[in-house]
């Protein structure tokens, strides 16, 4: 099993778990146009050429247009999509939207409500800022 499989299998467990009661808060996500996806997937193409590196880490899916862009973009390409999320519940909704099939399968899910688990889960996958692009959704 390759690391991109551990990482989903562990973002699977987590959105599994509901920690409380089973009604969870809505988690707005954010809405981005068309055209502003694009402008921000062009910008991360633009880093990702400048610099050489071979992986994208998004942080934040709840722009979904953003991450449908880069699924569009990379996929089946030798760049590696790393897409983290803070909040389980705005995983869910990206992945109930868009079905599974969605995500290419150069990208890997990585979902954990805390930031220190999500940088130490990047660091076991060998995700270093000199081999990656990072980037904060808008």
């Amino acid at each position: 099993m390759n690391m991109k499989d551990l990482l989903s299998r562990y973002t699977a467990e987590i959105m599994d778990y509901n920690l409380g009661s089973a009604a969870q808060p809505e988690c707005t996500p954010c809405s981005l146009t068309g055209q502003e996806a694009s402008r921000h997937a062009h910008r991360i193409a633009r880093l990702l050429e400048e610099s050489g590196r071979e992986n994208i880490v998004l942080f934040g899916v709840g722009c979904a247009e953003l991450a449908d862009e880069l699924c569009s973009e990379y996929s089946g390409t030798r760049t590696n999509l790393y897409f983290c999320e803070l909040k389980p519940e705005r995983m869910r909704n990206w992945l109930a939207q868009k079905g599974e099939n969605h995500v290419p399968q150069n990208a890997a899910l990585i979902c954990d409500i805390s930031p220190r688990a999500i940088l130490a889960l990047l660091a076991a996958a060998n995700i270093r800022i000199e081999n990656s692009v990072f980037y904060l959704a808008p």
